[in-house]
């Protein structure tokens, strides 16, 4: 009688975010004995708790560096993949010590660690399209995985830095540590504090008694769905070397776009109206204003990725899929 193959294992550092929830979904699905810590509780939180079922949880913080070897050491991953850390801008401008701290120098420390014992687990860090260079003098800056970096906040500084430190483990270490720079993605499990999330809560509101401030609705995002995105992380990590690659949709769209399919989506009528420096958003029935924001006739810069080498190395295809995410909020 034939053994059965030995189930692959893997560790997730933030499962409890949107990315962690659905690669530990990918991971399920291919007989993947899925570990994951997160800071949060989910107990309370029931798509949440549907979703990591079949994971084994712990709770503590990625700069509890002990107890990350230690576990590492108890259950002896195949592949760990970090999405936890400080991931919008406004929480890394008020906390910028915090900011290096965890997506910096607690990932290194781990890295650290298991570079010592020479192990031969594969290690995926999360990285932005934050990190890139723009040239505001086009329209269009297309970024592929040559493409400069500049530091333009604080947190892209704290990614610039693990991404040189990475660079170094990989040439002197061997490390098989693989690198996604990762443009927009959402789905319904990203957190409210995000632009698309915050329309959807918006408008699903059954009085909306104030509008809220769009800064700039001409503003475009290169924005994926995020399971297509982590399909993409997940393909990356199955290859033999580890690279950088560029993870997006390869297309944009503009906040007013979105906020136009919502509005079609839940049967709004709605009229944008100019009125001076300032463009509206008027509910047709009841003359509410819905959306504000700053008049901008000119079109502005977008990043938008080119995901070419996830392409070729593995089958993935890049999918937009606005839509799907709009359909899962409403």
């Amino acid at each position: 009688m034939k053994n059965k193959p030995k189930k692959k294992i893997a560790l997730i550092f933030g499962i409890t975010g949107q990315d962690g929830i659905l690669l530990s979904k990918i991971l399920n699905k291919k007989k993947y004995e899925v570990h994951g810590i997160s800071r949060s509780k989910y107990k309370n939180n029931k798509l949440k708790k549907n979703f990591l079922k079949n994971t084994k949880h712990y709770k503590f913080d990625i700069c509890e560096t002990e107890k990350i070897i230690n576990l590492i050491n108890k259950i002896g991953p195949d592949e760990i993949y970090n999405f936890a850390g400080v991931t919008d801008l406004r929480t890394s401008e008020k906390n910028k010590e915090f900011t290096l701290k965890v997506n910096f120098i607690c990932v290194k420390n781990i890295l650290n660690n298991i570079c010592k014992k020479n192990s031969k687990v594969k290690f995926f860090q999360s990285l932005s399209s934050e990190m890139f260079k723009i040239n505001k003098f086009l329209k269009i800056n297309l970024i592929n995985e040559k493409s400069k970096f500049k530091v333009n906040n604080f947190y892209s500084l704290s990614k610039i830095k693990l991404h040189k430190y990475i660079t170094i483990l990989r040439e002197k270490k061997n490390a098989l540590i693989y690198c996604g720079f990762l443009f927009n993605h959402d789905s319904i499990h990203r957190d409210k504090r995000f632009i698309i999330k915050k329309i959807s809560n918006h408008l699903k509101k059954k009085i909306i008694k104030n509008p809220m401030k769009i800064n700039n609705i001409y503003s475009r995002k290169d924005i994926s769905h995020a399971g297509n995105i982590v399909e993409g992380i997940y393909k990356l990590v199955q290859n033999k070397t580890p690279c950088d690659v560029v993870i997006g949709s390869g297309n944009f769209v503009s906040i007013k776009e979105i906020i136009n399919f919502f509005t079609k989506k839940l049967a709004i009528n709605t009229k944008w109206i100019r009125n001076g420096k300032k463009i509206y958003l008027q509910n047709q029935k009841n003359q509410n204003i819905l959306f504000y924001s700053q008049f901008e006739n000119k079109i502005n810069t977008v990043l938008v990725s080119n995901p070419k080498i996830l392409k070729k190395i593995s089958n993935w295809k890049p999918k937009s899929n606005i839509k799907k995410i709009i359909n899962e909020l409403v």
